[in-house]
């Protein structure tokens, strides 16, 4: 595969776009239901690196902790928290994280990464 571009992080996109289609578009046609299991997600959320945006992160995160812990019976999610990972360089896009989750949750169950704020409500719950 070629592809005809010059800069460097359209060029992991692209790649990192053309490597996880595949894998949702398997997952689309080999569920049977629509639930999936905490394991099989990570969450990122995308926060800034003010008080009261790492507050909100972070109370959001022990939320969501928490109720994977209870629908699993210990089995774990990943929650992600943009200030943690990738701040304050590139605290405000998603493009530079591409190459780091395709890394690190590529040959694991993980079949879903979501993205929100951290003033996002989350459920598990199906």
């Amino acid at each position: 595969m070629h592809l005809t571009t010059t800069h460097p992080l359209l060029q992991t996109l692209l790649i990192t776009l053309l490597l996880i289609i595949p894998t949702i578009t398997s997952s689309f046609s080999s569920s049977s239901s629509s639930s999936i299991s905490p394991s099989q997600l990570t969450i990122v959320i995308r926060n800034s690196l003010n008080s009261l945006s790492i507050a909100r992160a972070e109370e959001l995160r022990a939320g969501i902790l928490r109720e994977a812990e209870q629908l699993s019976n210990g089995h774990g999610i990943d929650v992600l928290m943009l200030h943690e990972q990738w701040a304050p360089k590139h605290s405000w896009t998603v493009l530079p994280m591409f190459e780091y989750l395709l890394k690190t949750y590529q040959d694991t169950g993980v079949k879903w990464v979501f993205f929100c704020e951290d003033n996002t409500e989350v459920s598990l719950k199906g």
